[in-house]
């Protein structure tokens, strides 16, 4: 009996008719070809965005073989070579090298290369460090699936870094060490962490704020930090020519400030400039060292009042933020760093409430820091308003993190119940209210209502479908609690 059994069993699978499911003639499962396809999906889904950024790196690195003129690299060369000849880094009042004598002793090794080979290989090394800065703050806030976070963040990130990856510019570097720094601090590691603050400080002045901030914040950080940026600023004295030191450290200052005054950078000044205000040099200083007592408050408090790695990150965004809207010279490139930052808040705010409009506008804020990756069509009327009205909605999310006490690296195991709603979209609201007041703004400043109708622009078109899409978030963000009110109401 067993043996005819095991007959008809071998019968059966010869057929294809085995009750594991279907055989094609060759005796394959045929259930195995779905089997093979979920799991290329499943990969495509795991290692996707890493694809994707690998991919757009390798394009970028073509074209810059194909336009070997357009990267600033070539003026980084110069200027290492410059420092070791004695010859001036700065000249004629234009920031030419934005970043300190150190900088152009970093640069020496690629000075050595020829210019092609030195640029993709400062365009390899900036790129690595970002991207493992960008992996290790993922794991930080997503324990749980930092290395799938980390690639998305990245994509995200993308329209955002073009245009500086391509450029080859310094200050991808430099938030790619301060991102690393900003993890050492989070974690505790503060030696490390100060160090590669004065590190980030040699590759360029403006990450100044970001080390005094977290001096003032995390006084661990001092042994390492002030030893580290004696060595940045004193260091390039033991060149042949101190006197010539003193001469570059005189005219960087001079060109940082006759970058601030003259007007050519995608900060604060120029949102006012496109609501029609023309702000004076001295207006400006004075709203610069406001906003600068402001984010110190705002990052002394945030270390009182929030746990250690979401107070580090906190620092690092008032930093970057703050930089962006009242720094001395924000080029376009320089918001790189925001969208990097908001993508991770993104996919924080996704671990909380996943369905949420939160972790949504906070990727599409990452996403249109970089609106000149979409063409001159969609650029050109946002140019000069855009980012910096983005990057002063970003201060929004800044104060719901404070004022909520809300921790980015340790979500609830919950999701958060409806009856907080309020806090987070009165946040949002007031954020995104901020192009269609420009819009109104210029509108009542017409001369005429008439004339301002029928010069309507490419410009006045979009701040009017932003202002409906917030009427339209606002009805439905407010419809959940009216609903959820009337359920509970009903008999």
């Amino acid at each position: 009996m067993i043996r005819y059994t095991i007959g008809f069993g071998s019968l059966l699978r010869d057929q294809g008719m085995t009750d594991g499911g279907m055989t094609d003639g060759a005796g394959i499962h045929r259930d195995a070809a779905g089997a093979d396809v979920r799991s290329l999906l499943d990969r495509v889904r795991a290692d996707g965005g890493m694809a994707l950024w690998l991919l757009f790196n390798a394009v970028v690195a073509v074209l810059a073989l194909v336009e070997p003129l357009r990267p600033v690299t070539r003026a980084y060369m110069a200027a290492a070579i410059d420092w070791w000849t004695a010859e001036p880094l700065v000249t004629d009042g234009v920031l030419g090298v934005p970043f300190l004598p150190a900088g152009a002793v970093l640069y020496a090794p690629f000075a050595a290369l020829p210019p092609v080979l030195a640029d993709q290989a400062w365009r390899l090394l900036a790129v690595a460090v970002l991207t493992l800065a960008v992996y290790r703050a993922a794991r930080l806030i997503r324990p749980d699936a930092g290395s799938g976070v980390a690639q998305w963040v990245l994509v995200l990130a993308i329209p955002a870094a073009s245009v500086t990856i391509f450029g080859g510019q310094w200050g991808l570097m430099a938030f790619a060490v301060l991102l690393h720094a900003t993890v050492d601090v989070a974690l505790g590691r503060d030696g490390r962490g100060g160090l590669l603050l004065a590190l980030a400080v040699a590759l360029t002045p403006q990450a100044l704020l970001a080390a005094l901030l977290f001096a003032a914040t995390h006084r661990r950080v001092l042994p390492s930090l002030l030893p580290g940026l004696a060595a940045v600023f004193l260091g390039p004295f033991l060149h042949a020519d101190p006197a010539y030191v003193a001469r570059q450290y005189a005219a960087l200052a001079g060109a940082l400030a006759a970058a601030a005054d003259g007007g050519r950078g995608l900060d604060a000044a120029a949102l006012l400039r496109t609501l029609g205000v023309a702000p004076a040099a001295v207006l400006m200083d004075a709203l610069r060292l406001l906003a600068l007592a402001a984010t110190l408050w705002a990052a002394v408090r945030a270390c009182r009042r929030l746990y250690r790695p979401t107070a580090a990150l906190v620092v690092l965004m008032l930093a970057v933020n703050g930089l962006l809207l009242f720094g001395p010279h924000t080029e376009e490139g320089a918001y790189a760093g925001l969208a990097v930052l908001a993508a991770l808040a993104a996919f924080a705010e996704a671990a909380r409430r996943p369905r949420a409009a939160l972790p949504v506008l906070l990727g599409a804020l990452a996403v249109a820091l970089g609106v000149r990756l979409f063409g001159a069509w969609l650029y050109e009327p946002l140019d000069g308003w855009l980012q910096p009205a983005l990057a002063l909605a970003f201060y929004g999310y800044l104060g719901m993190l404070l004022g909520t006490g809300r921790s980015l690296t340790d979500p609830p195991p919950e999701p958060m119940r409806i009856d907080v709603w309020l806090p987070n979209r009165v946040a949002l609201v007031l954020c995104l209210l901020i192009p269609p007041v420009i819009g109104l703004y210029r509108l009542a400043a017409a001369s005429s209502l008439p004339g301002r109708l029928a010069s309507f622009d490419a410009t006045d078109f979009l701040m009017l479908v932003v202002a409906l899409n917030v009427l339209v978030f606002t009805v439905v963000t407010v419809s959940g609690p009216v609903l959820a009110w009337m359920r509970d109401r009903r008999p």
